[in-house]
């Protein structure tokens, strides 16, 4: 089950695919928009900027006796990619507006829920990777949220 949530989150995949549906629908398409921008905001802060600068290694590596279910992952471990890219996308989505369905709204948090446990259990991340991937993505988001509200303005 965690092998299957992680894989559908590796490079965001999971989250593009929701944003781009949401942006052919021009009754959803601020909910794609603010997604886009919360993915494209962790992806340069977390990916390229956070991790290249605390270069925090994985469990896995620091713990040589772990087995692994996925390929090892081959950057830094802080803070989690793929927990932040979710809580980015969910939190963006979230807000931007009343016309999703709260039980979709609260799917979506779910879904990051289980894609930041999933990298705790998969031994790729350590708990604290996760959790401030979460706060960053959620951060994110709400940059995402903003900045769509200045592009509808």
């Amino acid at each position: 089950f965690f092998i299957f949530i992680t894989s559908i989150g590796n490079s965001g995949m999971i989250w593009i695919v929701i944003s781009l549906l949401l942006l052919v629908s021009k009754k959803y398409r601020k909910f794609g928009i603010a997604s886009i921008i919360a993915l494209i905001t962790s992806l340069l802060f977390t990916n390229g900027i956070l991790k290249n600068l605390v270069q925090r290694i994985r469990p896995f590596q620091y713990y040589k006796d772990l087995e692994i279910l996925i390929d090892k992952p081959g950057e830094f471990s802080f803070p989690s990619g793929h927990t932040s890219a979710s809580f980015a996308s969910a939190i963006a989505i979230w807000l931007s507006g009343e016309e999703i369905a709260k039980s979709i709204k609260y799917g979506l948090i779910l879904l990051a829920i289980l894609m930041g446990f999933s990298r705790i259990y998969l031994c790729v991340h350590f708990v604290s990777d996760v959790i401030l991937g979460a706060i960053f993505g959620i951060a994110y988001g709400f940059i995402g949220y903003k900045l769509m509200n200045r592009i509808y303005k």
